[in-house]
């Protein structure tokens, strides 16, 4: 092939992946558009690579003023993640630690026993297991024996929902309007912490219920005071508008700049997202959070040491 069909290609797939990003941007910053416009928030990582992919090829296409454009569109793509960079964790010194994990297994998992064991061994004082089916009820028993406190709330479909800790009280949070339950647990100390797992956007209506159990969790939040924690699948990323609300309505802040590692879908690379998070108040501080071992699902577990805030 000649030296001007390869620059003319170059040209052609830069131009496309820098326009195409622009516009995938313009619709996520803008919420304009019809209910669908509303994934264009999420794939952030995939703009930032998009645009850099573009930039090359412009300037092998020998294109180098359009792909000044580049730099542009992938500080765009990143903004969302600055104000990530300013969150504030200091655990007091001292302090005992809480550790906490949540893991969505899926419903489907080829081999519950052996998810079980692998979350067993994280040894965490708190473990979420979402998207548990009456199915897996005999495989979750290792949990049942190794933690005092728990309660199971299996489901047909994808938002059935456990929680086993080491101490405390479990009790079922499911406002009337929402359409999936989720687990409060208050600890002896008065810490509170709530794991859920929102309705994912994918249509209309679940988008609207997304907005709804996001509204109802801040609510939530803001109403336990700043010693509390949410943990779970929250079906939305930490650049997203809907995100941004929850933390800031309920007072909650994430893990930082480790919120961005993604969870969901990581062997599918230009799918995937960080959807599972660890969010708390301003009364306790979230140190140690890394993404867990895969466990056969399609998402990856999170955990991180809950402490109080230092003043």
């Amino acid at each position: 092939m000649a030296a001007a069909s390869v620059q003319r290609i170059a040209a052609l797939l830069g131009t496309l992946a820098l326009a195409g990003g622009a516009l995938g941007l313009a619709l996520a910053d803008s919420g304009w558009g019809p209910w669908w416009c509303d994934w264009f928030q999420h794939p952030r990582w995939q703009y930032l690579a998009g645009a850099l992919a573009g930039g090359l090829a412009l300037l092998i296409a020998g294109r180098r003023r359009w792909a000044l454009a580049a730099p542009v569109l992938a500080a765009w793509a990143l903004w969302p993640l600055w104000p990530l960079l300013a969150v504030d964790h200091r655990p007091a010194p001292g302090a005992p630690a809480l550790a906490v994990l949540s893991a969505n297994v899926h419903s489907g998992n080829p081999d519950p026993e052996d998810c079980v064991r692998i979350l067993a061994a994280q040894d965490a004082a708190v473990v979420a297991v979402i998207e548990i089916t009456p199915e897996w009820l005999p495989a979750l028993a290792p949990l049942r024996t190794r933690y005092p406190v728990f309660r199971e709330l299996p489901r047909e479909d994808n938002f059935g929902i456990a929680l086993y800790a080491s101490g405390g009280t479990i009790a079922t949070w499911w406002p009337g309007e929402l359409p999936a339950p989720s687990l409060e647990l208050t600890m002896p100390d008065g810490v509170r912490l709530l794991a859920t797992h929102p309705l994912p956007p994918l249509r209309t209506t679940e988008l609207g219920w997304h907005h709804a159990q996001l509204a109802a969790i801040a609510a939530w939040a803001r109403a336990a005071g700043p010693r509390c924690a949410v943990i779970g699948d929250l079906n939305c990323t930490p650049w997203s508008r809907q995100f941004r609300a929850l933390c800031r309505d309920g007072g909650l802040r994430p893990c930082g700049v480790r919120a961005t590692i993604p969870t969901w879908l990581r062997a599918a690379w230009p799918l995937t997202l960080p959807l599972d998070h660890l969010l708390v108040g301003d009364g306790l501080a979230l140190s140690a959070h890394q993404i867990g071992p895969e466990v056969g699902s399609d998402h990856l577990p999170v955990q991180g040491l809950l402490s109080p805030q230092a003043r």
